[in-house]
C-alpha cells in the first residue's frame, strides 16, 4: 500500500482562472480514476492571494503509483507547469504520534 501526496499551485499566476480551473480538473480525473481512494483534497482559501491544491491518496500497486506519475506529469506538461509536488510514503513507513 502506498499513500500519495499530490500538490499543485498557481501562486505565480501563469495560469488565468478559467485554466487553473481546468487544470485542477484534469489533475482530478487522472487521482480520481487511477487512485480512487482518496482520504483527503483541499485547496487554498478562496480569499488568499495564491491558488493551491493537495490531495492524499491511497493506492495499492507500485504499477498504478507509476502510472499516476506518469499520467500527472501529462497534465503538467499540457498546462506548462514546472513541476508538481509529489511525496509516496509505504504504508509500513507510516509513523503515528502516540505519546
Amino acid at each position: 500500500m502506498y499513500f500519495i501526496y499530490v500538490s499543485i499551485g498557481n501562486s505565480d499566476d501563469k495560469l488565468s482562472q478559467p485554466e487553473w480551473a481546468r487544470y485542477w480538473r484534469k489533475v482530478n480525473l487522472a487521482i480520481k480514476t487511477i487512485a480512487p481512494k482518496i482520504h483527503f483534497s483541499g485547496l487554498s482559501l478562496p480569499n488568499e492571494p495564491w491558488q493551491n491544491a493537495l490531495w492524499c491518496v491511497e493506492i495499492g500497486t507500485p504499477e498504478n503509483v507509476l502510472r499516476l506519475r506518469n499520467e500527472l506529469n501529462e497534465v503538467r506538461q499540457e498546462f506548462n507547469q514546472e513541476s508538481i509536488a509529489w511525496v509516496c510514503v509505504q504504508g509500513d513507513q507510516t509513523d503515528f504520534i502516540k505519546d
